[in-house]
């Protein structure tokens, strides 16, 4: 091959291999102007996400703001209504004044009767307010009295702690004396050892002294004198190595024979102090069974109480509707109320004994913030409500779906009152002045959720119902007092032999300041009223998303 073709081939070489280089390099280009153009998408889409959820956010809180604006429009019209009605009222009473005094100028005869069936009724409104009053007075006293158990429980359980407490510390002290008395018997020990030492070292100093007094004394003897002497110093220095070793031997059989002692002392003291420990534990586990066992008793007295003068009550408004349908046949309009508050009541009962049949699922107090159907309002905020903070939009750790309720509570008792709670109302801020509460019949139990911020937290009380007033609920179920965890956990009221015909309020909750003195914080989450569960239907709308043929 000639050197033209050489540098031909060589040249051609390198023009490859320069186009193969570029080739790459434009790739290694395009790839990277790829992922920079994928990752700028990305951003664009996390932007646009999180544009997304702030305009969600800012629709629910606009949502908020239109309900709470509804809710206060709302309010002003029935205000409206009532004050047209109460001026309606007043006008038809002009009326029937006006008319009463022209019977009256008419004839005599029908103003004695007119004043009869006036004094009639009178009496009638005289014996009803009487009852009232003496069923509040009932409910006063029964309330007085949980009161009064409470708080002798609380002195019990604080008893027996601070006997356990003084116990441990009686346990303690005993194994601190032995201790000491071990560290003392160790040291008295080592004192003696030293002494005995000082004295063999005494011994041997004199040894010397006489062995140098000896030796100047029979310098001038004969070598006879001095050969006896020196075995007379020998067989002494051996008695008194021997004496040396005998106290050696005797100061650590003593030492021997004291640490024993100390260890069987220490052993011993010990044993006493788990006797004592679980003498304690024992005592503790019987005074908290016996704390429950109270507990259980005081509840169910108060339950059977409770539904003795409901009895009570119902029994009286039947005797009093009853008389009042046969001593008043002539007033028609009379009549016609009583009989048809005989059918409501009687209606009621009938429902009530229903209850077990009728199919109730679920009906939602709160489960997330903005939710359509949360059927209750945090409206009616009770004792020192100036110590308490509640958002029911946090978004810190949810048991179910985007936010749950966050409640803060001080303790600086800023209303006097020490203690402070919050009821779920239906509808907003309503105290039994409302006939609007919620048919609940076939509900079964209360779930919620409930965690504490640190753990240990105390809930003095909750409850179902419970608020009093002129269409109070139909019911009061107590629960608690119950000590939170830091891990969510759920918590159940039973409702099924309950009379939950018109319930105002869905919840509520109870803090006090002697329980909790340094305020708490604590978070509260899917909050309903459950019944029989459909399983088939549950399952169908959470794998297949529909459950049309499940109705």
């Amino acid at each position: 091959m000639s050197f033209k073709k050489r540098v031909m081939l060589l040249l051609c070489f390198i023009f490859v291999i320069n186009i193969f280089g570029s080739n790459i390099i434009a790739a290694d280009n395009i790839s990277s102007a790829i992922s920079a153009a994928r990752k700028k998408e990305l951003a664009i889409k996390t932007k646009a996400e999180a544009k997304k959820r702030k305009a969600v956010v800012e629709a629910q809180k606009a949502e908020v703001k239109k309900r709470k604006a509804a809710l206060k429009a709302q309010k002003k019209a029935e205000d409206k209504k009532k004050k047209a009605a109460l001026k309606a009222q007043k006008i038809e009473a002009k009326k029937r004044k006006e008319a009463l005094k022209a019977q009256k100028d008419a004839a005599g005869d029908e103003k004695a009767g007119l004043a009869a069936k006036q004094l009639k009724k009178e009496a009638k409104a005289k014996k009803k307010a009487d009852e009232e009053l003496a069923a509040k007075q009932l409910k006063k006293e029964a309330k007085a009295k949980k009161k009064a158990d409470k708080e002798n429980k609380k002195l019990a359980v604080k008893k027996m702690k601070a006997e356990a407490k003084a116990k441990k510390l009686a346990a303690k002290k005993v194994k601190a004396e032995a201790k000491a008395k071990k560290k003392a018997e160790a040291k008295a020990a080592k004192a003696e050892a030293k002494a005995n030492k000082a004295e063999a070292k005494k011994m041997k100093a004199k040894v010397k002294v006489k062995k140098k007094a000896d030796l100047l004394a029979t310098n001038s003897a004969a070598k006879a004198t001095v050969l006896e002497a020196k075995e007379n110093k020998l067989t002494e220095t051996k008695k008194m190595k021997a004496e040396g070793k005998a106290a050696k031997a005797e100061a650590k059989a003593k030492k021997l024979a004291e640490a024993k002692a100390a260890k069987a002392e220490a052993k011993a003291a010990k044993a006493e102090a788990k006797k004592m420990k679980a003498e304690a534990k024992a005592e503790a586990k019987a005074a908290k069974a016996e704390a429950k066992a109270e507990a259980k008793k005081m509840k169910a007295e108060a339950k059977a109480e409770a539904k003795k003068m409901k009895a009570e009550a119902k029994a009286a408004k039947l005797a009093t509707d009853t008389e009042t349908v046969k001593a008043v046949e002539v007033e028609e309009e009379v009549v016609t109320v009583s009989t048809v508050k005989v059918i409501e009541y009687k209606e009621a009962k009938k429902q009530h004994k229903k209850a077990k049949k009728i199919k109730f699922e679920e009906t939602y107090v709160y489960k997330d913030a903005g939710y359509k159907h949360n059927m209750y309002l945090p409206t009616g905020w009770m004792g020192d409500y100036g110590d308490l903070r509640m958002s029911s939009r946090s978004f810190i750790n949810p048991k179910k779906g985007m936010t749950c309720m966050k409640v803060s509570y001080s303790a600086r008792q800023r209303q006097g009152a020490g203690w402070a709670g919050i009821y779920w109302q239906r509808p907003a801020n309503n105290w039994g002045v409302e006939n609007k509460g919620l048919n609940l019949i076939g509900a079964k139990k209360l779930v919620f959720y409930m965690r504490g911020e640190k753990g240990g937290e105390i809930i003095d009380g909750l409850k179902v119902g419970g608020i009093t007033g002129t269409y109070a609920d139909t019911t009061d179920i107590p629960f608690g007092p119950i000590i939170l965890s830091k891990r969510w956990k759920k918590y159940v009221i039973d409702v099924t032999d309950e009379d939950l015909t018109h319930i105002i309020g869905g919840f509520a909750f109870v803090l006090t300041a002697e329980t909790n003195p340094d305020g708490i914080i604590f978070y509260i989450d899917e909050v309903r009223f459950e019944g029989t569960r459909n399983f088939i239907k549950e399952f169908f709308s959470k794998f297949f998303g529909f459950f049309v043929f499940w109705g």
